[in-house]
């Protein structure tokens, strides 16, 4: 009869520990290749394996293991709190609040009733999509009613793009930034009586050096186009990196724009399936002059990712 050995469950949690503080290290630093940049999205993972194993470690009595683990749960902390931190209030205009939801339909998807009830159900004035094909062009179109004003690109691949609203647009247009081949909106509206600029792009997914870099191209030439900002600016998109990363910092550079879910949370959209544990990398990017009432995820509904719905309004100037 064969002599049976336990698991080695200690073994397997030393090496995990091993892992988080390793990932949660090189995290640290600016990533200037594609594969390092996967280490520094998942931040609130490494906290929740930190806390996880840290126990385990002081009841073993390992002291180098606490003090490793320990170190990463402050500085995975460190980056995380801040998102959960209310941010200062600012005297807004007595107007109507412009409530917008963003969604990346996943092209393949077609659950296309599960996302219209969302859409009737929250009502926002504005919706903008990616992943946009000929097929989800026909749901969004059935929407005319409420939404009649809309500006449609589908596209065979994964970038296509749309905006529904129920308000006017005005000079809406399609722009190519970098070399990447793939469509960004820009349109405008008003919100109390002020003219606004909304803008929609969606980034390559940096799954490997060529793409990574056409990101990184298109992320600086976007932002070299919007700025200096004079104007209300909202950007949205799946930017595909979440604002941990230095390339995302570019967005947020000289405080001309500031990301939406500061003061709620973290607000995973990526992939729906995890849930509130996922990393977020769709955005909504507002420049000063607009305030957050409020900013939230939605339910799943068919895609991979979660939709964003955010309520904001003007600041007096």
């Amino acid at each position: 009869m064969r002599e049976t050995r336990s698991f080695p469950l200690i073994g397997v949690i030393e090496l995990f520990s091993i892992l988080t503080v390793i990932l949660s290290l090189i995290s640290l630093f600016p990533s200037f290749h594609w594969f390092l940049e996967l280490t520094v999205h998942f931040k609130l993972q490494y906290l929740i394996a930190s806390i996880i194993f840290f126990p385990i470690f002081v009841y073993a009595r390992k002291k180098l293991a606490m003090i490793a683990l320990g170190l990463c749960v402050c500085i995975n902390a460190y980056f995380i709190i801040g998102l959960y931190l209310p941010q200062s209030s600012t005297e807004t205009h007595n107007s109507k609040t412009l409530k917008l939801m963003f969604l990346n339909l996943l092209s393949t998807n077609s659950d296309y009733s599960k996302l219209v009830e969302l859409i009737k159900q929250e009502s926002p004035d504005i919706f903008i999509a990616q992943e946009v094909n000929d097929k989800w062009q026909e749901q969004l179109k059935q929407l005319t009613e409420n939404y009649p004003y809309q500006f449609i690109i589908p596209r065979l691949d994964n970038f296509g793009i749309a905006i529904l609203s129920k308000e006017p647009l005005t000079n809406t247009q399609q722009i190519n930034w970098g070399n990447a081949g793939v469509p960004s909106l820009i349109t405008h509206l008003h919100l109390n009586k002020q003219p606004i600029k909304i803008v929609s792009s969606h980034l390559l997914p940096p799954g490997g050096k060529q793409y990574y870099q056409l990101r990184n191209q298109q992320a600086e030439e976007m932002v070299k186009a919007l700025l200096p900002i004079n104007e209300p600016l909202i950007l949205v998109g799946d930017l595909n990196m979440t604002m941990w990363s230095n390339n995302y910092h570019i967005f947020e550079s000289n405080n001309a724009m500031y990301n939406a879910r500061k003061g709620f949370g973290i607000l995973a959209t990526w992939p729906a399936i995890f849930s509130n544990f996922g990393i977020p990398i769709d955005h909504i990017l507002l420049s000063n002059h607009f305030s957050v009432t409020n900013i939230y995820t939605g339910p799943n509904v068919g895609s991979d990712h979660l939709p964003l719905i955010a309520e904001i309004t003007l600041r007096k100037q």
